[in-house]
């Protein structure tokens, strides 16, 4: 099972993140490339996880409502399985399917405001910007930068300064292994997994969304280099 929760439209070496294996599992929150709200999507090749998806979906009903109308008469459903109640509503369905049909615009969108942020920063040695590997393709689900030791303010000052101006930015990715969970359960120690705990205290990430305007982008861009240099 392959997370592309934040990739949709992503490429690597030209297949689309979600077919790297059997199934392929995207979020649909409103965050993310296209949204119905909340909730997510899985894609697969396969019948038989298509099959068993289907009906844990749906209280592990084993024929549709459709197969149900199809036979006619009185047809009543199967439960075979331990399932859940976790159809996505008609409604939700149709806001994704509307977003879809933008998702090439959606994309190119984003790529090009990303382009533009890129080109604004690469001056500043203070940050390090989104790593792109060759044969790839970044759909920006978020523009998240990285800001240095040697930066003249830390990332979490930097980020109140940002806000205070009105510019609304939030912490890049989370260390899952401090989190309380899983460090009270594994008795992880923040320094066992030191790049995860830097990408934690140091990532931010910035407004790009594919409706901004370029007045916008550029006030977020003078802030930051206001701030920075």
């Amino acid at each position: 099972v392959e997370d592309a929760a934040c990739a949709i439209g992503s490429l690597y070496h030209g297949h689309h993140a979600g077919t790297l294996v059997d199934s392929g599992c995207f979020s649909l929150h409103p965050r993310k490339i296209i949204t119905t709200g909340e909730g997510g999507m899985i894609t697969t090749n396969d019948l038989q996880s298509t099959a068993l998806v289907e009906a844990m979906r749906s209280h592990g009903g084993t024929i549709s409502d459709l197969e149900r109308h199809n036979k006619g008469g009185f047809a009543l459903p199967e439960h075979n399985l331990l399932g859940y109640n976790y159809r996505m509503t008609d409604l939700q369905g149709a806001i994704g399917v509307a977003q879809m049909a933008k998702l090439d615009w959606i994309i190119g969108r984003r790529i090009e405001l990303a382009r533009q942020y890129d080109e604004a920063f690469s001056d500043l040695e203070a940050i390090a910007l989104p790593c792109v590997p060759g044969g790839c393709r970044h759909v920006y689900q978020s523009y998240v930068l990285l800001v240095r030791d040697s930066s003249p303010l830390s990332r979490d000052d930097l980020a109140l300064a940002l806000q205070a101006a009105g510019v609304t930015v939030r912490q890049g990715t989370h260390a899952v292994h401090i989190q309380g969970y899983y460090r009270d359960k594994y008795h992880f120690r923040p320094e066992d997994l030191p790049a995860s705990l830097e990408a934690h205290r140091q990532s931010l990430a910035l407004p790009l969304f594919s409706t901004m305007s370029a007045g916008e982008q550029q006030y977020v861009i003078r802030q930051v280099r206001d701030l920075l240099l």
